[in-house]
């Protein structure tokens, strides 16, 4: 391994130890904002991978993002024992797979007609998270308990 890998390998494990322990020293609202900001940037992830590398305009993240949510919230509310990480890893599989299998009939679309697609994914969950109030509370939402490490 070159030298500079090393030096690379040593600043992801400090910018990883560092971001572990920064909750013990701030308030819960910069946490709330930390993980608001990890959030968005892993969709900000998905985004560059989708569009920056492939070429493709995809319009249906928000979507994803809120069945990953509605997931989280509604798991952590019924199944209060179960630890946050591991619900979260469940939110992630649940939403890898409704993806795969949307993915199977709109990768064959091209272009503007995966966009549209996408978009119409995105407003399709918006419509049933408001719709469907007594699973998700409609325009209200629900209160969630607080997360258990």
């Amino acid at each position: 391994m070159q030298q500079s890998g090393k030096w690379k390998i040593l600043g992801w494990v400090l910018a990883s130890i560092i971001l572990l322990l920064l909750p013990l020293f701030l308030g819960k609202y910069s946490v709330f904002l930390l993980c608001l900001l990890a959030i968005y940037a892993l969709v900000s992830l998905g985004l560059n991978l989708l569009m920056g590398y492939t070429g493709q305009i995809a319009a249906g993240h928000a979507g994803f993002l809120a069945l990953g949510a509605y997931f989280t919230a509604i798991v952590s509310e019924s199944v209060q024992w179960l630890p946050c990480p591991i619900i979260l890893f469940l939110a992630g599989i649940f939403t890898g797979i409704i993806g795969f299998f949307l993915g199977i009939p709109i990768l064959r679309l091209k272009g503007f007609y995966i966009a549209m697609a996408t978009l119409a994914f995105g407003v399709v969950v918006s419509e049933v998270i408001l719709q469907w109030s007594s699973l998700t509370g409609g325009d209200d939402g629900f209160s969630v308990p607080t997360a258990r490490i």
